[in-house]
């Protein structure tokens, strides 16, 4: 429960989002066309805060 609540809170989740916000942007806005070809028509941040939900939160409350 602890785990949980820790990695619910707006404390850890903020500076995690404050972190990779500006390396999806450059991600998603790069003119490399290796990248270009893996991010298009995805949502970067979506996917990855969906792993973080269900893969690294889960695996930190057990």
């Amino acid at each position: 429960m602890e785990g949980r609540t820790l990695m619910e809170d707006s404390t850890v989740r903020q500076p995690n989002n404050d972190r990779l916000n500006p390396r999806l942007q450059e991600l998603a806005s790069s003119t490399n066309s290796m990248l270009q070809t893996l991010t298009k028509g995805r949502n970067l941040r979506a996917e990855v805060m969906k792993q973080y939900d269900n893969g690294d939160s889960p695996a930190f409350q057990s």
